[in-house]
Protein backbone atom coordinates (compact mmCIF):
# COMPACT_ATOMS: atom_id res chain seq x y z
CA UNK A 1 0.00 0.00 0.00
CA UNK A 2 1.49 3.31 -1.05
CA UNK A 3 0.94 6.69 -0.86
CA UNK A 4 -0.33 9.05 -3.31
CA UNK A 5 1.81 11.82 -4.66
CA UNK A 6 0.95 15.29 -4.54
CA UNK A 7 0.54 16.60 -8.12
CA UNK A 8 3.24 18.64 -8.12
CA UNK A 9 5.64 16.40 -6.13
CA UNK A 10 8.20 15.58 -9.51
CA UNK A 11 8.06 19.66 -10.12
CA UNK A 12 8.99 20.40 -5.95
CA UNK A 13 11.65 17.72 -6.28
CA UNK A 14 12.95 18.37 -9.20
CA UNK A 15 13.57 21.98 -8.39
CA UNK A 16 14.88 20.99 -5.07
CA UNK A 17 17.53 18.90 -6.30
CA UNK A 18 18.36 22.04 -9.44
CA UNK A 19 19.03 24.35 -6.17
CA UNK A 20 21.05 21.89 -4.54
CA UNK A 21 23.03 20.97 -7.29
CA UNK A 22 23.78 24.55 -8.40
CA UNK A 23 24.68 25.15 -4.59
CA UNK A 24 26.75 22.97 -4.51
CA UNK A 25 28.51 23.63 -7.16
CA UNK A 26 28.85 27.37 -7.31
CA UNK A 27 28.80 28.20 -3.73
CA UNK A 28 29.88 31.87 -4.33
CA UNK A 29 26.70 32.58 -5.96
CA UNK A 30 25.43 32.39 -2.81
CA UNK A 31 26.95 34.95 -1.45
CA UNK A 32 26.67 38.51 -1.67
CA UNK A 33 29.34 40.77 -3.47
CA UNK A 34 29.63 42.94 -0.52
CA UNK A 35 30.71 40.10 2.11
CA UNK A 36 34.13 40.64 4.18
CA UNK A 37 35.28 37.88 6.10
CA UNK A 38 36.47 38.52 8.78
CA UNK A 39 39.92 37.47 9.68
CA UNK A 40 40.49 38.47 13.37
CA UNK A 41 42.61 35.85 14.82
CA UNK A 42 40.93 34.39 17.92
CA UNK A 43 43.06 33.29 21.39
CA UNK A 44 44.16 29.98 20.85
CA UNK A 45 42.65 29.34 24.41
CA UNK A 46 39.28 29.73 22.44
CA UNK A 47 39.82 28.11 19.45
CA UNK A 48 42.22 25.15 20.74
CA UNK A 49 44.33 25.71 17.46
CA UNK A 50 47.52 27.36 16.80
CA UNK A 51 47.51 30.78 14.99
CA UNK A 52 48.36 30.42 11.34
CA UNK A 53 46.58 26.73 10.64
CA UNK A 54 44.00 25.67 8.02
CA UNK A 55 40.94 27.48 7.90
CA UNK A 56 37.53 25.39 6.43
CA UNK A 57 35.92 26.00 3.50
CA UNK A 58 32.88 27.76 2.84
CA UNK A 59 32.07 24.74 0.52
CA UNK A 60 31.52 21.88 3.66
CA UNK A 61 29.02 24.28 4.97
CA UNK A 62 27.19 24.56 2.04
CA UNK A 63 27.37 20.86 1.77
CA UNK A 64 25.65 20.94 5.22
CA UNK A 65 22.92 23.38 4.36
CA UNK A 66 21.83 21.56 1.60
CA UNK A 67 21.90 17.89 3.34
CA UNK A 68 19.68 19.33 6.51
CA UNK A 69 17.24 21.53 3.59
CA UNK A 70 16.75 17.47 2.12
CA UNK A 71 16.07 15.86 5.65
CA UNK A 72 13.74 18.81 6.61
CA UNK A 73 11.59 18.24 3.74
CA UNK A 74 11.59 14.19 3.96
CA UNK A 75 10.67 14.70 7.43
CA UNK A 76 7.78 16.85 5.92
CA UNK A 77 6.75 14.84 3.74
CA UNK A 78 6.65 11.75 6.08
CA UNK A 79 4.96 13.90 8.64
CA UNK A 80 2.15 14.85 5.67
CA UNK A 81 1.94 10.91 4.69
CA UNK A 82 1.55 10.01 8.61
CA UNK A 83 -1.39 12.29 8.93
CA UNK A 84 -3.20 11.32 6.06
CA UNK A 85 -2.98 8.05 7.23
CA UNK A 86 -4.46 8.20 10.23
CA UNK A 87 -7.38 10.57 8.98
CA UNK A 88 -8.41 7.48 7.07
CA UNK A 89 -8.65 4.88 10.43
CA UNK A 90 -11.85 3.93 12.26
CA UNK A 91 -12.40 6.56 15.42
CA UNK A 92 -12.10 3.76 18.50
CA UNK A 93 -15.12 2.51 19.91
CA UNK A 94 -16.85 3.12 16.93
CA UNK A 95 -19.33 0.52 15.58
CA UNK A 96 -19.50 1.92 11.41
CA UNK A 97 -17.65 4.43 9.17
CA UNK A 98 -19.06 8.13 8.99
CA UNK A 99 -19.98 8.81 5.13
CA UNK A 100 -21.16 11.75 3.49
CA UNK A 101 -23.63 10.04 0.95
CA UNK A 102 -24.97 13.22 -0.62
CA UNK A 103 -24.86 17.15 -0.09
CA UNK A 104 -27.30 19.81 -1.86
CA UNK A 105 -26.23 23.20 -1.86
CA UNK A 106 -28.92 25.88 -0.86
CA UNK A 107 -27.21 29.05 -1.38
CA UNK A 108 -24.24 31.03 -0.67
CA UNK A 109 -22.64 28.89 2.74
CA UNK A 110 -25.67 27.02 2.86
CA UNK A 111 -26.39 23.23 2.53
CA UNK A 112 -27.91 20.09 3.39
CA UNK A 113 -25.90 16.80 3.90
CA UNK A 114 -26.98 13.22 3.92
CA UNK A 115 -24.45 11.35 6.42
CA UNK A 116 -24.37 7.51 6.82
CA UNK A 117 -23.39 7.15 10.95
CA UNK A 118 -23.30 2.87 11.20
CA UNK A 119 -26.51 2.08 11.01
CA UNK A 120 -28.86 5.42 9.97
CA UNK A 121 -28.49 8.38 8.06
CA UNK A 122 -28.57 12.03 9.77
CA UNK A 123 -30.11 14.62 7.82
CA UNK A 124 -27.98 17.83 8.71
CA UNK A 125 -28.46 21.81 7.29
CA UNK A 126 -25.23 23.90 7.43
CA UNK A 127 -24.79 27.21 7.51
CA UNK A 128 -22.15 29.97 7.88
CA UNK A 129 -21.79 30.11 11.56
CA UNK A 130 -23.82 26.31 12.45
CA UNK A 131 -24.94 22.99 11.75
CA UNK A 132 -27.99 21.64 12.93
CA UNK A 133 -29.43 18.01 12.82
CA UNK A 134 -33.04 18.18 10.96
CA UNK A 135 -33.33 14.43 10.85
CA UNK A 136 -32.08 11.61 12.14
CA UNK A 137 -33.49 8.04 10.49
CA UNK A 138 -32.68 4.99 12.31
CA UNK A 139 -31.81 1.65 10.90
CA UNK A 140 -35.36 0.26 9.76
CA UNK A 141 -36.46 3.93 7.99
CA UNK A 142 -32.89 3.62 6.32
CA UNK A 143 -33.58 -0.04 5.12
CA UNK A 144 -36.90 1.30 3.45
CA UNK A 145 -35.46 4.49 2.01
CA UNK A 146 -32.77 2.33 0.26
CA UNK A 147 -35.13 -0.39 -0.97
CA UNK A 148 -37.65 3.01 -1.85
CA UNK A 149 -34.51 4.15 -4.21
CA UNK A 150 -33.54 1.43 -5.99
CA UNK A 151 -31.42 2.39 -9.10
CA UNK A 152 -33.94 0.19 -11.20
CA UNK A 153 -36.88 1.92 -9.74
CA UNK A 154 -35.69 5.44 -9.53
CA UNK A 155 -34.93 5.59 -13.00
CA UNK A 156 -38.17 3.52 -14.55
CA UNK A 157 -40.86 6.33 -14.14
CA UNK A 158 -38.40 8.34 -17.06
CA UNK A 159 -40.55 6.07 -19.98
CA UNK A 160 -43.50 7.30 -18.24
CA UNK A 161 -46.60 5.53 -16.59
CA UNK A 162 -46.48 2.09 -17.25
CA UNK A 163 -48.60 -0.90 -15.76
CA UNK A 164 -50.14 1.47 -13.52
CA UNK A 165 -47.17 2.79 -12.05
CA UNK A 166 -47.18 6.26 -11.18
CA UNK A 167 -45.28 9.19 -13.61
CA UNK A 168 -42.21 10.43 -12.48
CA UNK A 169 -43.51 14.07 -11.61
CA UNK A 170 -46.13 12.18 -9.33
CA UNK A 171 -43.42 10.28 -7.80
CA UNK A 172 -41.60 13.29 -7.23
CA UNK A 173 -44.57 15.46 -5.94
CA UNK A 174 -45.10 12.46 -3.47
CA UNK A 175 -41.43 12.31 -2.39
CA UNK A 176 -40.87 15.80 -1.64
CA UNK A 177 -44.19 17.58 -0.80
CA UNK A 178 -44.59 18.58 3.14
CA UNK A 179 -46.67 16.40 5.63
Amino acid sequence: MGFARPRGYRIALRSVAATVVVTLLSPELALADSFQRDRTPLPSAVTGVKAGSASSSSGSGFGRLAIGLVVVLALIFAIRWLVRRSNGAKLPGGTGKLAVVATTPLGPNRAVHLLRVGPELVLLGSAEQSVTALRVYDAAETAALVAALEPEEQFAPLAGPAAGRPGFVDELRKRTARR
